[in-house]
């Protein structure tokens, strides 16, 4: 929502940029209301960390008082401390180059008080008290750095944003107001069912750990293992494949329980044409991908193309190991039968030479 903060994806052209930058959302923009598919975009006021302002700075004069940076953070600290400045703007980010939330604390003090803890939904814990404005110093020669408080700030941008709606309606014919509403929350849906894919707890991603622990309950549903019956199926399919174990303590995403995984990754390996199968790889969800990943103990991160990709590869493989087990396990029955023919006839042919002939008794 507008006044919420995120950290998202930065495309790196420097060795001293970081990974992400930070940013507090100005606003959401949904275009086609007929297009469920098409993700909301975002209008972003930009934070600076005072890592990044630090090396901004060091392009003025050297020891000018107005540059010195209020409330400076200790080496730890710094890569947290941040500086809004609503002259970096940028707007039309997707959604999809959001990595999670952030919660800015007002003070020092309570940033250290809720750095240790782990709030659903939020991937990262900062404080700011300034906001920035290289305007300032450079038109008019004054601070740069203006007190603020964050939930002022961000009251101010929903209030912004309340008006700027208000105007725009009086100038277009606008859907009904349910209709954008539900749109737009299915839109937000069908994103969150692609970023909860994105964390993976047994993958150590570029992704806050945290994120993984707290993925939306609402996105998943835990499978149960299974009664004695359903986990000797599971392990016969485990030991047909070659597959090192059951896997039945994760949560279930896509499918309605862990055999209903195991009994559709045995109909793939089984079929005869890699087209057919990669077809019926390719219509599967997101959901039911990772499933079936996460049971082959597939490779990659949790995105659908990599996904496809992999668990496709691993099906091939699977597949050969199932039938040379099954040729090899032919070949044993076949070498069994035939030494037990072998068996026979030599005691048949021993007990010949001792007794000489046996014959049945006859009634005349």
């Amino acid at each position: 929502r507008i006044g919420d903060c995120v950290e998202v994806r930065n495309e790196r052209i420097s060795p001293h940029e970081f990974d992400t930058n930070v940013g507090i959302i100005q606003r959401i923009h949904v275009f086609d209301e007929h297009d469920v598919d098409a993700l909301p975009t975002l209008d972003v006021f930009w934070f600076w960390r005072e890592t990044e302002l630090r090396r901004q700075l060091c392009q003025y004069t050297a020891g000018d008082a107005l540059l010195r940076i209020p409330n400076e953070s200790a080496a730890p600290f710094m890569d947290h401390h941040l500086f809004c400045d609503i002259e970096c703007a940028t707007a039309g980010v997707s959604m999809a180059a959001v990595c999670h939330k952030v919660l800015i604390c007002d003070s020092f003090s309570a940033f250290l008080e809720t750095q240790s803890c782990k709030f659903t939904g939020f991937g990262n814990v900062c404080f700011s008290t300034h906001t920035y404005t290289s305007g300032d110093y450079e038109k008019y020669k004054r601070s740069p750095f203006a007190a603020m408080s964050q939930a002022v700030f961000v009251q101010n941008l929903i209030s912004g944003f309340k008006q700027e709606q208000k105007q725009f309606g009086e100038h277009r014919v606008r859907v009904s107001a349910n209709k954008m509403r539900a749109n737009s929350i299915e839109k937000v849906r069908k994103f969150l069912d692609t970023y909860a894919l994105m964390y993976d707890p047994n993958n150590n991603d570029d992704e806050v750990q945290c994120m993984a622990e707290n993925a939306p309950l609402e996105l998943r549903h835990e499978g149960g293992g299974g009664g004695g019956g359903e986990l000797k199926e599971m392990q016969s399919v485990c030991t047909a494949l070659g597959i090192p174990r059951i896997k039945h303590e994760v949560a279930l995403y896509g499918f309605a329980d862990h055999l209903a995984v195991y009994t559709e990754i045995k109909r793939l390996v089984k079929m005869d044409s890699d087209c057919r199968r990669k077809a019926h790889v390719l219509e599967m969800s997101s959901m039911k991908l990772r499933d079936i990943k996460v049971k082959i103990f597939c490779e990659g991160k949790i995105r659908k193309q990599e996904m496809i990709e992999n668990i496709v590869k691993k099906l091939v493989e699977l597949r050969k190991y199932y039938y040379q087990s099954q040729a090899s396990s032919t070949n044993t029955t076949t070498a069994t039968t035939t030494g037990t023919r072998k068996r026979k006839q030599m005691e048949e042919d021993t007990h010949l030479k001792t007794n000489g002939p046996s014959f049945k008794r006859q009634r005349i």
